[in-house]
């Protein structure tokens, strides 16, 4: 798991530098979030569960943006519902 951590972590890296880069883009603000997540599911399965509501907690403010922007895309509400399913759990 540490290394799949690592892996996720350096992706997110990646991600932020992107979104940063183009705050309009949906495509990479949609890549933040998964990248959240999925650090989130990590550490949600190490048992830092402190550390995994904070990732899903990033997603989803992401997540209420796009889908609030966009309120017909149900790919966004979708998304959306997801995270707060996630949130919940944590």
């Amino acid at each position: 798991m540490a290394g799949a951590l690592k892996s996720y972590r350096d992706s997110l890296a990646i991600s932020e530098k992107l979104a940063s880069q183009d705050l309009s883009s949906t495509g990479w603000q949609h890549s933040l979030s998964v990248s959240y997540d999925n650090v989130g599911n990590i550490l949600k399965d190490q048992g830092d569960l402190a550390g995994a509501l904070k990732s899903y907690r990033d997603s989803l403010a992401i997540r209420e943006k796009l889908a609030s922007q966009d309120p017909e895309n149900t790919d966004w509400q979708r998304g959306l519902s997801i995270n707060y399913d996630m949130s919940a759990m944590s």
